[in-house]
């Protein structure tokens, strides 16, 4: 194959990073893995004497997909690729020459569904590592600690203010339906997270100086119960996941029972009526 197809496919795949970490604002993981996904995709594209990705089809789509199975691939890794590959091949169609997107009509492969079962500690360890250094990317970011760490719902997270979050002691202050005290702790990664997010993300989305939220809203609003739902779903898929705010509290008492919390001590956290067997 001539050199210059090599570098077309290069240069390709250089305009799509250049085009999601500008106008996406991606995380450095989630980049890094959209360069190793989608260079190995252009590999197999040169394998088979493809230089740019006018040349990609259909069936070309179905060996690529065909041999990320005969590699073991799980399901929930094919689906992530797939979808990253679906987004590069259609940007460059999209700024080419108007070529047809061949993965149109094309069902692509998806993850599989949870059945009850918390993700795992490394899952959620894949899910914490999309968000970028943004502002926004360090709200959301610190949003999924929390939620993880303390086991929170989604209602209980967005009327958290910035005065019931104390670093000093690495907690949040909440109040029971007696009007008890009731702190939960939260371990250095939340901590960390809010940090950043209180030091670099909320000052610039705050709207008002009195603005009494902890998580904001682009306009420098408390934060919506839905939009919150939205953001966690969109990171687990960026990350090939399927995870709900849920999920992350599922995982909180799953992970803390296996750091040998009893299961009393992960109802009196979580507040809910079981979380398993003693």
């Amino acid at each position: 194959m001539a050199a210059a197809e090599n570098d077309a496919l290069a240069a390709e795949l250089q305009r799509y990073l250049l085009y999601v970490t500008s106008e996406r604002n991606v995380g450095s993981g989630t980049l890094a893995n959209y360069r190793r996904d989608i260079t190995q995709f252009t590999i197999f594209l040169r394998g088979q004497q493809v230089g740019t990705v006018a040349g990609v089809n259909r069936p070309l789509l179905r060996e690529w997909a065909s041999r990320l199975r005969h590699e073991g691939r799980s399901a929930a890794s094919l689906a992530r690729r797939a979808n990253e590959i679906r987004a590069f091949v259609r940007y460059i169609c999209r700024e080419g020459d108007g070529q047809a997107d061949p993965f149109a009509g094309w069902q692509l492969p998806k993850p599989p569904a949870r059945t009850g079962t918390a993700p795992s500690p490394a899952e959620v360890a894949r899910l914490l590592g999309v968000p970028p250094g943004t502002p926004l990317g360090l709200r959301d970011r610190a949003v999924l600690e929390v939620l993880y760490a303390a086991g929170l719902q989604v209602s209980d997270l967005v009327r958290l203010d910035v005065r019931q979050v104390s670093l000093a002691t690495r907690e949040i202050l909440r109040w029971d339906k007696g009007g008890r005290a009731r702190p939960t702790f939260l371990g250095s990664s939340a901590v960390r997270a809010l940090e950043e997010y209180l030091a670099d993300g909320r000052p610039l989305l705050r709207a008002t100086a009195g603005e009494a939220a902890l998580f904001l809203s682009q306009r420098g609003r408390r934060l919506s119960t839905r939009a919150v739902q939205e953001l966690v779903e969109r990171h687990a898929r960026a990350a090939g996941l399927k995870i709900t705010p849920r999920d992350l509290r599922l995982a909180c008492a799953a992970h803390l029972r296996a750091g040998g919390a009893s299961a009393g001590a992960v109802r009196q956290l979580l507040g809910v009526a079981q979380v398993g067997k003693s």
